[in-house]
C-alpha cells in the first residue's frame, strides 16, 4: 500500500504563518511576534497578488504538514479541493484529492505516474495532532491509525532552543 514518508513537495505551503521563534500562529504570543507573522503575512500577499482560499472549521483542523514516521501536506487548492501531498519509499510524490466523509478527509493516492497505490483518510485528534490511516485499493478495511504531529508546532519551547534554532544551521538552512 501506499507509504508517505520523508519530506513533501517544494513549493507546498503549510497554509498558516509562523511566528518569529518557530511556533506557529496558533500557539499564540504575549509580545507581539504573532501579530508581526500575521502583518508580514498581509505584506507578502499584497506584493505578491496571491489571496489563498479561506479554510472551513473542519479544513482548519486537518491542513498543513504533518510529521508521522515522514512528512505529509494537505493543501487546499485555489479551487477549494482539499489535496494530500506525500513521497514513497523511492522519494518520488504521491498525491490524492480528499473528500470529506464523516470525520475524516479521504480519497485514493496515485504515484508519480498517476497510478493508483492505495487509499488515505486523515482526522482530527486534538491540536496540532491528527490520525491518519493507509487502506488497500481493492477492499475497505483501514490499517490503524498513526498520529502525526503538526510541523514545526510547539506549545511549550525552552529559551535556549530559540537561540540556537536562530543562530545555528539546519538541513533547511543548506537547500539552495
Amino acid at each position: 500500500g501506499a507509504h508517505a514518508a520523508g519530506a513533501a513537495p517544494p513549493g507546498a505551503t503549510a497554509g498558516r504563518p509562523e511566528s518569529e521563534d518557530g511556533g506557529s500562529e496558533a500557539g499564540g504570543s504575549e509580545n507581539g511576534q504573532e501579530a508581526a507573522a500575521v502583518g508580514g503575512a498581509a505584506s507578502l500577499q499584497a506584493l505578491s497578488g496571491i489571496v489563498r482560499p479561506a479554510l472551513t472549521e473542519d479544513e482548519k483542523k486537518v491542513v498543513g504538514k504533518w510529521n508521522p514516521n515522514g512528512t505529509f501536506e494537505i493543501v487546499k487548492s485555489q479551487e477549494g479541493s482539499i489535496w494530500f501531498f506525500g513521497i514513497d519509499d523511492d522519494l518520488d510524490e504521491i498525491k490524492g484529492e480528499l473528500m470529506k466523509k464523516g470525520e475524516y478527509f479521504e480519497g485514493l493516492l496515485n504515484d508519480i505516474d498517476g497510478d493508483p497505490i492505495g487509499r488515505f483518510r486523515v482526522c482530527f485528534e486534538k491540536p496540532g495532532v491528527v490520525s491518519f490511516q493507509l487502506g488497500d485499493i481493492e477492499n475497505d478495511d483501514w490499517a490503524d491509525g498513526i498520529p502525526a504531529y503538526e510541523d514545526n508546532r510547539y506549545n511549550r519551547r525552552r529559551p535556549s532552543t530559540t537561540v540556537i534554532m536562530e543562530t545555528g544551521t539546519s538541513r533547511l538552512n543548506q537547500v539552495e
